[in-house]
């Protein structure tokens, strides 16, 4: 009984504003059969002042040859998870402009395995790597929009002037080196930023198709063991990668009075690519996933 007290009392609170469009609940499928949420549901205290809660999750995968070694295949796995608590955003509305301005509290969470084999001096050398990387850091976000009766067009920025970031690390390789590779530390960032593009557009009073593009900064400088110059040891090496992560979503939303006035059930295609750049080395590597994404979208 408490639970759906708090259920109703939640749900009344989302309907308290005039429209529920940056609402967002969505299922993301990609090609190797991984399903992930994507969700972002703001809850009104009024008119103008709103909080939120967004989640998300993203796995990709590659299996490629070392670039230096000819004899090597290397499987990566990145899954990365993010979870945003915003305390308190504020709206100014203003005929078909509306100004928005808040704080929020963001966590990642990076889990990078790396695994396979190369060739040194006539020996396979067996390699397992396991980083996980855990990122919190404050926002300062907004975003202006522009609204007519079919169409909505909303560009945002977040900006995070700091950050700290903690990481472990487990290294293998045998037999080339008898012991493990470990590193653990905790360090402060840089400054990172997104921007955001959302446009929806009626295309009747049934259907309106919506296309959402992210792109986020993330510098991240921290330490790992990493094979000394003999190739019979770990030493500790201070590394830098500068992350950035591209996101394009298009949807159909399907206008269903009888299913709910506030939410229309969606269905769409995700392209994502996260590029990490080495700065020490100026080596770049690239990963992509592909997803088809089912969900509910605000009205507006």
């Amino acid at each position: 009984m408490k639970k759906l007290l708090l259920t109703t009392a939640l749900l009344s609170t989302l309907l308290l504003a005039d429209s529920t469009d940056r609402t967002q609940i969505n299922l993301s499928t990609d090609d190797n059969g991984n399903t992930n949420p994507d969700l972002f549901i703001p809850i009104y205290w009024g008119d103008s002042l709103f909080s939120a809660l967004g989640y998300s999750s993203s796995n990709f995968y590659e299996v490629a040859p070392l670039s230096s070694i000819a004899n090597s295949r290397i499987g990566t796995t990145v899954d990365q998870r993010t979870m945003k608590l915003n305390l308190l955003t504020y709206e100014l509305k203003f005929n078909s402009m509306t100004y928005a301005l808040g704080g929020e509290v963001e966590s990642i969470t990076i889990n990078k395995q790396e695994f396979g084999y190369f060739e040194q001096a006539a020996d396979i050398v067996a390699a397992d790597n396991s980083i996980e990387i855990d990122v919190i850091k404050p926002n300062i976000k907004a975003d202006i929009s522009y609204q007519t009766k079919d169409l909505l067009v909303r560009l945002g920025a977040l900006v995070s002037p700091y950050s700290n970031l903690s990481v472990k690390q487990t290294t293998v390789f045998q037999p080339l080196v008898t012991t493990n590779g470990t590193s653990s530390s905790s360090t402060s960032q840089d400054l990172s930023y997104e921007l955001n593009l959302a446009l929806k557009y009626k295309v009747s009073s049934l259907m309106t198709l919506h296309f959402n593009s992210n792109y986020s900064y993330l510098p991240m400088k921290y330490d790992l063991a990493v094979l000394n110059s003999t190739l019979d040891d770990f030493t500790t090496d201070t590394i830098e990668v500068q992350e950035t992560t591209t996101t394009n979503d298009i949807k159909l939303s399907f206008n269903i009075d009888s299913f709910s006035s506030e939410l229309s059930p969606s269905i769409g295609y995700r392209i994502q690519s996260m590029s990490s750049l080495d700065v020490g080395s100026s080596t770049t590597t690239s990963l992509d996933n592909n997803a088809w994404l089912i969900g509910f979208e605000g009205r507006f």
